[in-house]
Formats: structure tokens, sequence, C-alpha cells
């Protein structure tokens, strides 16, 4: 949270200044941050557009990471209340029992008004 803090207003400013910065030679180096060992933090920080995905929840990105999906069984070893194993049982066919369900109805409605089913 705090870093996310921090850096939006510097990538505000650097997206209202980029069409200054692409006017100079060498602001999309072809080397990586170690050849550049003079350089210094602000130098860094100026040449930030963009946050991916930092609205996307720990325990989402966990599962996408580490291809967990629903209604597969998995087999995994805890480790004082840590997951330090985890298993995808491909042999087992049946699927998992889906224990909650959600439904994602698209509305539209006037401002500041309920939803109405005759209109909406």
């Amino acid at each position: 949270m705090t870093v996310r803090q921090e850096l939006f207003p510097i990538i505000k400013k650097n997206k209202a200044n980029r069409a200054n910065n692409d006017a100079y030679e060498g602001w999309y180096s072809s080397g990586t941050l170690a050849d550049n060992r003079g350089s210094t933090k602000s130098e860094f920080l100026t040449k930030i557009l963009d946050i991916k995905e930092y609205d996307v929840p720990f325990h989402i990105r966990v599962m996408i990471d580490r291809e967990i999906r629903c209604s597969f069984w998995y087999e995994f070893t805890l480790e004082n209340t840590i997951c330090t194993d985890l298993v995808h049982l491909v042999n087992k066919l049946d699927k998992a029992d889906l224990r909650i369900m959600a439904f994602d109805i698209e509305t539209t409605k006037s401002p500041l008004k309920f939803p109405d089913s005759a209109f909406d």
C-alpha cells in the first residue's frame, strides 16, 4: 500500500512529462539497471510510467502463479500454518464440489437510483 501511494504521484508526473522526455536521446535504454551504476535513484524513478496488477489481491495472485484452480483436488503439507507443498492430484477425475456460487449481473441505472427491473 505504501509503495503504491508513493509511486502514484511519480507516475502521474512521468506521464505528463513523457512527451518531453521522448525527445531526449537515451530515454529508452537497451541496457539493464546494473549497466547504469552511476545513475541515481531519481533517474530511475523518472522512467516508471505505470504499475501493473496493483489491484489484484495477494491470494488471487498466488492462485494464478501456482495454477490453483477450483474443482480440482490438491494434496498439501502444512508446517506452522504455512503451506509448504501443494500437489495437483491429476488421477482424481471426480470434480470437487463448489461451495460458493456467485452471480454477476450487469445492469444500467440512473444516477443515484436503484436498478429498476422494468427498465434496466
